[in-house]
């Protein structure tokens, strides 16, 4: 979709990064697709029961863990080639640390 990118601000890195969503019910393993200083797009297995802000800890390698508070701001059902499907949220991040947003800005492809 080439008019979503064209209204991003920040350009998403393609990483491969654990991520672990806290909720009050649940804490619910993802793993980051890609990620900018504002959002990212996680996949999960199963659907996450996800409404409103949660926080999240974003486990990037050879760096500190990254905590943040996020919205899913859209949803997909990601097809598998074996299996059952899994799940797609792209997230915005509602509050981060002004040092975690400037290492998310940095090229870490």
């Amino acid at each position: 979709m080439l008019w979503l990118q064209e209204r991003r601000r920040y350009r998403r890195s393609v990483v491969s990064w654990p991520a672990t969503v806290l909720t009050p019910q649940t804490q619910i393993e993802g793993r980051i697709e890609n990620i900018s200083p504002v959002g990212a797009f996680i996949s999960f297995g199963e659907s996450p029961p996800l409404e409103g802000d949660f926080r999240m800890v974003i486990n990037p390698p050879n760096h500190q863990t990254i905590n943040v508070v996020a919205k899913v701001i859209w949803s997909t059902v990601i097809s598998a080639a074996e299996g059952s499907p899994g799940f797609g949220v792209g997230v915005e991040f509602i509050r981060i640390s002004e040092a975690d947003r400037e290492f998310l800005a940095k090229d870490l492809e």
